[in-house]
């Protein structure tokens, strides 16, 4: 009889009902694991001619809080004042990118990467498009102009991609260790055991000068932790890369965390270690300044990628289009200091760049001053 009095009230037997569904539902996806996160569709019309002689050009851009995705955003909204509907692929922008760019393919164009990973919330699906418009970095392109990171077999990019706009926004290549560590340079670490190490961006080169291979790091049981997860990353012992700053792009934002997880100490390199990166061509000397990130106690002599990042489009794109387009970004340029990166529109670098000027672009210019 207390059990039909219990179920009498249905408040209580909803409420009961619920719990147990919420525990099964637990205990299911603790079984199965982390549910696979869906990426949103696209929230922008992709049927019907597409292209430049449309008004609705395809922009290769990366996801909503990267670089790459931000310039396509400021593009998009630039380009509309002229009527045009710049249309974002949010899969479609890495280094190459460039080379959808450049043979007029959409081999390059992902789908959402890790199935598991928070950014996927941050791209739309859309489908295999060849791009019009794209966003590149001039380090990244120069070692791409030069045939590196190219897959076997891979052809080489055409001489058909021509620079729109070029911006720029700082980071720094930066070496950071667990203060518990006790060390004052990556060179101490070599027979040191169980070292484990986030290699943020472009940390190889470091890496390799101080002898901390892969075969090196597993002989002396430790290795390189790889994953997205910021708790992951931070259990890391050593962090390179040269991308740190405190942006939280999904690029960046690893710098400013593990910063606020651990307590970290930011080590010198070696002056024959940044004679080399600078060698390359792809670095330029800096000085990393005091307090960019926590535990940067003094100013720490370093290198930055060359260049800035920038909109290109490929050769055969009209001249009036080039033109407009380098216009909009100019009457526009107040977009540029308002998303996540904060990239800087100077007068006398948005000309200049790894790639040559588009000639309809380099009218513009011309005709503002920014060249002769």
């Amino acid at each position: 009889m207390r059990f039909f009095r219990f179920t009498s009230d249905p408040v209580r037997l909803c409420g009961l009902a619920l719990l147990f569904a919420a525990g099964m539902a637990a205990q299911t996806a603790t079984a199965q694991g982390p549910a696979e996160i869906p990426i949103p569709k696209s929230s922008q019309d992709w049927s019907g001619p597409l292209g430049i002689a449309a008004k609705k050009p395809v922009y290769a851009g990366g996801c909503k809080a990267c670089p790459y995705g931000e310039v396509g955003l400021i593009t998009r909204e630039a380009m509309s004042y002229y009527g045009y509907d710049v249309h974002l692929c949010f899969t479609c922008a890495s280094s190459l990118a460039a080379r959808d760019m450049s043979l007029k393919e959409s081999t390059q164009q992902g789908g959402g990467g890790d199935p598991y990973s928070p950014t996927r919330r941050l791209i739309e699906s859309t489908p295999p498009t060849v791009p019009d418009i794209a966003t590149g970095h001039d380090a990244l392109m120069a070692r791409l102009l030069r045939g590196e990171g190219l897959s076997p077999g891979m052809p080489p990019l055409k001489n058909n991609l021509r620079l729109i706009a070029d911006v720029l926004t700082p980071s720094w290549f930066v070496v950071a260790v667990r203060r518990s560590l006790g060390i004052t340079s990556l060179a101490q670490l070599k027979n040191r055991r169980n070292v484990w190490i986030y290699d943020g961006s472009g940390g190889a080169p470091v890496l390799n000068y101080y002898g901390l291979t892969p075969e090196v790091l597993q002989k002396n049981g430790g290795g390189f932790i790889t994953g997205s997860g910021r708790e992951r990353r931070a259990s890391a012992d050593v962090w390179v890369g040269d991308l740190g700053s405190l942006t939280h792009t999904v690029e960046n934002r690893m710098w400013g965390e593990i910063t606020q997880l651990n307590d970290l100490v930011f080590l010198k390199m070696d002056e024959a270690l940044l004679d080399k990166l600078v060698a390359t061509g792809d670095y330029e000397r800096t000085v990393l300044p005091v307090e960019t990130l926590r535990g940067v106690d003094e100013e720490i002599k370093t290198v930055s990628r060359v260049g800035g990042t920038f909109v290109y489009v490929r050769d055969e794109a009209p001249d009036d289009f080039a033109y407009t387009l380098a216009k909009a970004l100019y009457e526009h340029r107040d977009l540029f200091r308002k998303h996540l990166t904060v990239f800087y529109y100077d007068p006398a670098t948005v000309v200049k760049g790894v790639l040559p000027l588009h000639p309809g672009a380099a009218k513009f210019y011309r005709e503002i001053g920014f060249i002769k």
